[in-house]
């Protein structure tokens, strides 16, 4: 018995023993008698503790004598027959007892039977059948019983082997047989009246047919159920029939409506089983044999009939079509038919298109009848061709001759009839529109099959007179769509016919393409009609169309039906320049499944006719441009841009005719590389000219080159398993051999002119053009707008071809882009010791061309790097192999010595490309063969560290990095410990020296310098650690051994340094002593970054340490220091325990404090965020104990902030449970254990270092999401008490008793229903009763009854409206309406605002009449510690609301009117928005006289200065009336 099993039944039934108490009698009744059948089993097992878990079969073995002794009962109590009533049904209490005890009994069982083994339910069969029947029949009334039994007897069923289901199946035709009695009774329970009863029976039907016993792949009962619903409907069919004519009621409008019909309810109860049953019939895939389609076959006929008798019934119909739809869906979507024959899926779908038909335009039968003729087809098509498949047998050959006769008429049947009174009646609803495009899409794509649109490639007839029927069904359903397209009572779905359009020439035109020819001359018609660009309403569907015929044809194929006619055209005929963007996007669409892995064979039609029409639109352009017509030379450059950029959407489809166009176009690729960079042009912007077509030719050579080499690969696999499992030829492996032969020989041809390729793609990489120097001050945008638009295409265009290259002529070409590095550096370092003085200018352009030149070949071998012959051999190496030995001059060698010595030079961009560089080099090299000493030496060289610049930090720290983590991996001798010992001198060595310039560049400006000096910094404190453990354990081991073979211990050595993190970090901490300011913060900044990664390693003493070393810092006058002390000390709260800071809690607190005290204190945020941080880690009274009283303000801040902020939580908390106290409690765990999962995910993907960053820079806002526990650090312990009774208050409070008008029967079996989770509208009624009369009383009193003694009047009055207001919401509209920022708009334009405060008026009293009318009340938040909330909250609105307001931001605050803000247009309106002056020409006249009176005198008064500026005012005021008349209406 499987352990896990025992203890997953007890976990299940512990849930039940905890319901011995519950009010429920059944509940009660199962955990009575599981807990009485605990001490049995527990007596019979001689076990003395009643809880342990008892296995599976102790339960089931004494609850299946209980459940015999009832049935026993059951049965002497009616031989005697006494208790029985008329219908034969006892009515005495006995059977009452028995029938809860047998409740409670098959509760159990249904739990505890799904863990019994299967072989003891297959021994036990007949007597478990036997008892789970009895039960049901003698039961049968109750519906828990029932329900309980079928799960029984679903565990039972299942577990049943293939020899049971056979014997039993077989024996079912004659003798009755005990597996006869259980299915008919299941079978007959899924009709039952009974819902729930019906519901479990058909769920066990499902379940046992969807499991079939194995090896069969249908299972044996599946026949047994078909056969039933057959009789069932049948029989239904028969009493329908037989019944007489229902009656009608005649209604007002005398329209007759039909008496429901009795045998209905029985059909649609199996309908809508039988459609979920529909996916399970035929069985897995490949199961179905001769009796399971028979079968399944009599079952769509019962249903067919159904249909057809429906007689007008619209839900008897709608179920119809689902149930055919579910029987014809396939077992894997479009690919693998349902188990059903072709005489079957023929009846299916002729029916459907003749009896069945409904109304067109009935939006409840079309869309669910589309859906079942589009399954139909797709089903009779792939049952056509999987009876096809078997040529020789009787099946293939009816499957052909059905599959040129019968079937295409009926897809030419569904086109003709089906096609106008769908698509094309007037008002057809959108609903039946769309599903009819979806099945008529599908009726092209999958009911249409590849066999039949290949045999309409001839469509003449044949010499015995036969004709070609597919040829004419496509031809008549292009006609339809041809002629849909060109009605115009198809105009409001044009759409639709445009997307079938599309789907025809996906299907039609790759195979058949002369056949769409007339379809795409009637879609260019329209395009060019001089309608087009204004009427036609589907443009976006219509050159959709022209892509996907485009690309089905092949571009060659299309313009013959639809020439470009650019050139050389009659005036009668369009010029269709449209087209050239248009193919592009056709080839940048979703390739057309096909056989074959290439695309269209379009490179032929490029190098033939765009290619020559690009060089005759260059060509026109330049002569325009020669005449001064700028316009149309654009135009035609454009023109030809565009005809050049269908080379690269071509070579994306990968083309098959790449060896046939390769002679003729490759030449010319060649040639236009090499002449393109004489005749670039730059713009007036520094930029390159539009007309640059390289980086077309780049992408399009790259996608060439690895389209072949994809296909090739892939083709050269599967070809070979494909021999291997298959013994003959098939036409899907000729069609793969056919594929690879053809990507074998394109990749020979690319492979032959591999070198040429490469030479002229190199020297376009490494040549900047020489105009590239006369853009002066652009010259760094030109030099990005060339790396934007070439260089990166022609990378990835040198990284295809170095893939197919041979490895002798990748080490050629390096090599020798090395030795012409050399020789330009040491041309350029020489031309510039023999320049002249009057050669100074010259020289300069030469050097700057010479490192431009450099630059680009650096970047080129970076390139070419990943493809020399041994870095494809280390990559081919398996983990746990050691790599081969490289040679001393290998090309790896050979970079670095040159890399090595450029690490010297000024040049602040050759720096930054050579450390990237070197980079690359030691990721590429193994560790064991890394030249990480020699780098060593060379970094902490003192010349190559003085000419290091800011912008090569962040690669210099990560070669850092890399060679100290390379020392790890270094090679072992003979003598271990010389090679530990070089290790540590290394250390020893290079880490002191580089460490003060890592540890300064955490200060750079850049960011990600400091984040790649920061993981340097860690990098090298984990190899500390590392060698430190390690020699620390050898050393261990070393005594262990000595003192084994009794050696005396050697004397004492001389005290040396010795390789340690602790060693480390007193490296780190001694730049605390630094000379400047920033190595002593850089220092602090490190500490933490160390500490916060480290603390666990590094002892309570050494942190402690370190913590009161640098709290001395906080004394400093810099304040670069102490922000960084500050820092760190947000990161020790973090990070450090409690114990580790105990010490130093007193000097932390006064040292932060003094920083916050200055008038403008930058730090002040820093210490109060600090100060939270402190309360959450210690407790707030431990805190306060050391806060002086000079800065008690700011602690009483902090707590009433928190205060606020825990109110405002708990608030939104209990809003949010009291909105998901419906969704149950299992849905709420599941939500909090996903939320916690995610949350947990989501931390564990962020890195160390941007956790460092949290703890850094955060502030308190990151631990909002805390526990309540750690709130209540911030309240005073003598007040936790309270706030935790009060919490409790409120956790208990969300659920409360509904008492409306009445008295609460709480005996009513109904109260449940009076529980609500929301306060009820009698609830807020007679909270403002109580209100009223709290109001009324002379005291108030709060929720507990205490009377509130207010100590002064304002106090009071604002209690009394704390009490008028505090349940009721906030109404922002009354707000916007009556707040004190609302305002009204007169009809001359002018605003007035409707609480406009006057001078004098006591602010207090004013506020207090306006919370009467608004009632908002203020939060008293300090109420509860016994303060007095003098600072009360202003009511009305908030600021934020008041600027919103349009002029409320321009309202003096101490006097009337408006005034000016910075930066903010004048608050003046000089032309009042009324209406009245529209329509007004006088008016219109005078406003816009005063609006230019205002502006000149504005002017005037600008140009006086502040001397006269009143004056001015003045003058203006009095000398233009519109000045006067504009500033009173303002006032």
């Amino acid at each position: 018995m499987d352990i896990n099993d025992t203890f997953q039944l007890d976990k299940l039934l512990q849930r039940i023993r905890a319901q011995s108490s519950s009010g429920i009698p059944a509940q009660r009744k199962a955990a009575l008698l599981l807990i009485a059948i605990d001490k049995t089993v527990a007596e019979q097992a001689d076990h003395v503790d009643e809880s342990t878990p008892q296995p599976p079969l102790a339960y089931f073995g004494a609850l299946i004598t209980l459940l015999e002794q009832q049935l026993g009962a059951s049965a002497t109590s009616n031989s005697s027959g006494n208790n029985m009533d008329e219908d034969g049904n006892e009515q005495d209490d006995s059977y009452q007892d028995r029938e809860e005890i047998v409740t409670a009994i098959m509760h159990l069982l249904g739990i505890v039977f799904t863990k019994i083994n299967t072989q003891i339910l297959r021994l036990k069969f007949n007597v478990l059948s036997q008892t789970l029947h009895s039960t049901i029949q003698s039961f049968s009334p109750s519906s828990a019983i029932t329900r309980d039994a079928l799960s029984c007897l679903e565990s039972l069923l299942l577990a049943m082997d293939l020899a049971t289901w056979q014997q039993s199946t077989s024996a079912m035709v004659g003798r009755p047989a005990v597996l006869k009695g259980l299915t008919t009774s299941i079978l007959s329970l899924t009709l039952d009246e009974r819902p729930k009863v019906r519901k479990r029976a058909q769920e066990c039907v499902r379940k046992i047919l969807g499991f079939p016993p194995p090896p069969a792949l249908v299972h044996p009962f599946m026949i047994v159920v078909v056969e039933y619903y057959c009789e069932v409907l049948r029989s239904a069919a028969e009493a329908a029939a037989s019944a007489p004519a229902p009656a009608s009621k005649k209604g007002k409008n005398s329209k007759s409506a039909p008496v429901p019909n009795e045998n209905e309810a029985v059909v649609l109860d199996v309908l809508v089983f039988l459609k979920g049953l529909g996916s399970v019939l035929g069985g897995k895939i490949g199961g179905g044999d001769e009796k399971v389609r028979t079968a399944v076959g009599l079952l769509c006929d019962s249903v067919l009939r159904v249909g057809e008798g429906a007689g007008g019934n619209i839900v008897l119909m709608q179920w119809v079509f689902q149930v055919l739809t579910s029987i014809c869906t396939a077992q894997t979507p479009k690919t693998a038919p349902p188990n059903i024959s072709l005489e079957t899926s023929h009846s299916i779908l002729s029916k459907s298109l003749s009896t069945l038909r409904p109304y067109h335009n009935d939006a409840s039968l079309a869309p669910l009848w589309l859906s079942l003729v589009e399954t139909s087809f797709s089903c009779t098509s792939a049952v056509l061709q999987r009876d096809i498949a078997n040529e020789d047998d009787a099946e293939g050959i009816e499957a052909k001759k059905y599959s040129a006769s019968a079937y295409p008429e009926l897809v030419a049947e569904f086109w003709k009839k089906d096609f106008s009174a769908l698509i094309g009646a007037t008002g057809a609803k959108r609903i039946v529109v769309e599903k009819a495009v979806e099945a008529y899409v599908s009726v092209l794509q999958f009911g249409v099959a590849d066999f039949m649109v290949e045999s309409a490639i001839v469509r003449r007839a044949s010499s015995s007179g036969a004709k070609n029927v597919w040829a004419e069904v496509l031809g008549a359903i292009l006609v339809v769509l041809k002629n849909a397209v060109e009605a115009v009572t198809f105009r409001e779905n044009w759409g639709a016919v445009l997307i079938l359009i599309e789907s025809a020439f996906e299907r039609v035109g790759p195979t058949v393409p002369n056949m769409v020819d007339p379809l795409i001359s009637t879609l260019v018609s329209i395009r060019d009609g001089a309608t087009y660009a204004d009427d036609y309403p589907f443009k976006a569907e219509l050159d959709t169309a022209l892509e996907a015929g485009a690309l089905a044809m092949g571009l060659e194929r299309f313009t013959m039906t639809a020439p470009l006619n650019i050139f050389d055209v009659a005036e009668t005929e369009t010029r269709r320049p449209y087209l050239l963007s248009l193919f592009t996007r056709a080839m940048k669409r979703s390739p057309i499944q096909s056989a074959s892995k290439f695309g269209p064979s379009n490179l032929t039609y490029f190098t033939e006719s765009i290619l020559p029409l690009y060089n005759a639109l260059q060509q026109r352009g330049a002569d325009l441009k020669k005449k001064g017509l700028a316009h149309p030379a654009k135009l035609f450059e454009t023109l030809a841009t565009q005809a050049f950029g269908l080379f690269p959407a071509i070579c994306s489809t990968t083309p098959k005719d790449l060896v046939e166009a390769y002679d003729t176009l490759f030449p010319q690729m060649l040639s236009l590389l090499q002449t393109q960079s004489e005749d670039l042009e730059i713009t007036e912007d520094g930029g390159l000219s539009e007309t640059d077509v390289r980086p077309l030719i780049y992408n399009g050579l790259q996608a060439l080159v690895q389209g072949y080499s994809a296909i090739h690969s892939s083709l050269q696999s599967s070809v070979t398993a494909a021999e291997e499992v298959e013994m003959e030829e098939s036409a899907q492996l000729m069609q793969m051999r056919d594929d690879l032969e053809s990507a074998g020989q394109g990749l020979h041809r690319l492979s032959s002119s591999v070198n040429k390729f490469l030479s002229v793609l190199c020297t376009v990489y490494t040549t900047p053009p020489d105009w590239i120097l006369k853009t002066g001050e652009n010259k760094g945008a030109v030099l990005q707008s060339m790396h934007d638009r070439g260089q990166a295409a022609l990378e990835g265009c040198i990284q295809a071809f170095m893939g197919i290259a041979e490895g002798k002529a990748v080490t050629g070409y390096f090599y020798q882009l090395v030795k012409s590095v050399l020789q330009l550096q040491n041309a350029a370092s020489e031309r510039e010791s023999d320049m002249k003085a009057d050669e100074e200018a010259d020289v300069a352009a030469e050097v700057a061309l010479a490192k431009l030149k450099v630059y680009s070949m650096v970047d080129l071998l970076c390139v070419l790097v990943l493809f020399l012959p041994e870095v494809k051999a280390l990559a081919e190496v398996e983990e746990g192999e050691e790599a081969a030995e490289i040679p001393a001059d290998s090309p790896l060698h050979v970079f670095y010595k040159l890399l090595s010595g450029q690490l010297r030079d000024r040049d602040a961009t050759l720096q930054k490309k050579t450390y990237k560089s070197l980079n690359l080099l030691m990721v590429v090299l193994p560790g064991t063969q890394a030249p990480y000493k020699d780098l060593m030496a060379k970094l902490i060289d003192p010349e190559v560290i003085s000419r290091t610049t800011s912008g090569v930090k962040r690669a210099r720290m990560r070669l850092i990095q890399l060679v100290v983590e390379a020392t790890t991996a270094s090679k072992k001798s003979d003598n271990d410990e010389e090679v530990e010992d070089d290790e540590e001198a290394l250390l020893l060595e290079f880490v002191p020296v580089v460490l003060s310039e890592v540890m300064l560049t955490t200060k750079e400006a850049s960011e990600k310098a400091r984040t790649a000096a920061y993981e340097c910094l860690v990098a090298m404190g984990r190899k500390m650690l590392e060698v430190g453990i390690r020699r620390q354990r050898d050393a261990e081991w070393e005594a262990t051994r000595r003192k084994l073979k009794g050696d005396a211990e050697e004397d004492m050595e001389e005290e040396k340094r010795e390789v340690s993190f602790k060693e480390y970090m007193m490296m780190v901490v001694a730049g605390l002593a630094g000379s400047s300011t920033t190595m002593q913060s850089a220092a602090i900044a490190c500490c933490g970054r160390l500490l916060f990664e480290f603390h666990d390693v590094m002892g309570e003493e050494l942190c402690k340490e370190i913590v009161s070393t640098i709290l001395l810092f906080m004394a400093s006058p810099n304040r670069e220091i102490v922000k960084a002390a500050l820092g760190f000390i947000k990161v020790i709260l973090v990070t450090l325990p409690q114990p580790y800071l105990a010490d130093e809690l007193e000097n932390m607190i006064t040292s932060i404090l003094t920083h916050s005290r200055p008038h403008k204190s930058a730090f002040k945020s820093k210490v109060k965020n600090i100060l939270e941080r402190l309360i959450r880690k210690f407790s707030f009274e431990a805190v306060e104990g050391f806060i002086p009283e000079t800065d008690f303000k700011l602690i009483r801040n902090i707590r009433k902030v928190r205060e606020r902020q825990l109110k405002k939580k708990s608030e939104a908390k209990a809003a949010s449970s009291a909105a998901a106290a419906d969704d149950g409690d299992d849905a709420s765990d599941e939500d909090n254990a996903a939320s916690k999962l995610a949350l947990k995910t989501k931390k564990s993907m962020q890195s160390r270092q941007k956790e460092f960053e949290d703890a850094l820079h955060g502030s308190e806002d990151e631990d909002g999401d805390s526990d309540d526990g750690d709130d209540d650090h911030y309240i005073p312990e003598q007040y936790r008490d309270a706030v935790q009774n009060k919490k409790s208050q409120h956790a208990g409070a969300k659920s409360m008793i509904r008492e409306d008008d009445d008295v609460v029967d709480f005996l009513d079996s109904q109260v449940i229903s009076r529980v609500t989770s929301g306060k009820s509208n009698a609830a807020s009624r007679q909270s403002d009763a109580i209100s009223k009369r709290k109001r009324a009383s002379e005291f108030n009193v709060n929720d507990d009854g205490r009377i509130m003694i207010a100590e002064s009047d304002d106090e009071a009055t604002a209690k009394m409206k704390n009490l008028t207001t505090a349940d009721e919401p906030e109404d922002y509209y009354k707000q916007s309406i009556t707040g004190e920022g609302a305002y009204k708009r007169l009809p001359d334009g002018r605003i007035k605002f409707v609480n406009k405060r006057k001078r004098g008026d006591d602010e207090e009293e004013g506020a207090e009449a306006k919370h009467d009318r608004l009632g908002a009340g203020a939060s008293n938040m300090g109420g509860r510690w016994g303060h007095k909330n003098l600072n009360k909250k202003k009511a009305g609105m908030d600021e934020a609301t008041k600027g919103k307001m349009l002029g409320a931001q321009y309202k003096s605050k101490r006097a009337k009117g408006d005034v000016k803000k910075a930066n903010m247009p004048d608050p003046y309106a000089y032309i009042p928005l009324s209406g009245k002056i529209v329509g007004s020409k006088k008016k219109s006249t005078e406003l816009s006289k005063d609006f230019k009176d205002v502006i000149k005198a504005s002017v005037s008064r600008r140009e006086a200065g502040p001397s006269n500026r009143g004056g001015g005012a003045a003058d203006a005021g009095g000398g233009h009336r519109g000045v006067k008349k504009s500033n009173k209406k303002h006032k």
